[in-house]
């Protein structure tokens, strides 16, 4: 099933908000949780791909937290980092 330019557009409104606002877990939008609220704000079932499709479609980009090492030292990578 395909979305209609009205459910685009509202889509868009919702992903420009944090999926916390809509009671997920999740505090970034990707394929996976957007497939979810497709399927229960608009009852349109699509997989993940086509999910972030609708990402690129949209001009947005699916960002990822950067992760650091556990215990890393702050101080010391500030310092090894060439400016």
């Amino acid at each position: 099933m395909r979305l209609t330019e009205m459910q685009i557009q509202s889509l868009a409104k919702d992903m420009v908000r944090s999926p916390e606002e809509f009671g997920y877990d999740q505090a970034i939008w990707d394929g996976a949780l957007l497939g979810h609220h497709l399927e229960k704000t608009f009852d349109v079932t699509l997989g993940v791909r086509q999910c972030q499709r609708i990402f690129h479609h949209l001009g947005m980009r699916l960002l990822r937290p950067r992760t650091s090492p556990k215990g890393a030292d702050a101080d010391a990578q500030a310092a090894f980092k060439k400016n």
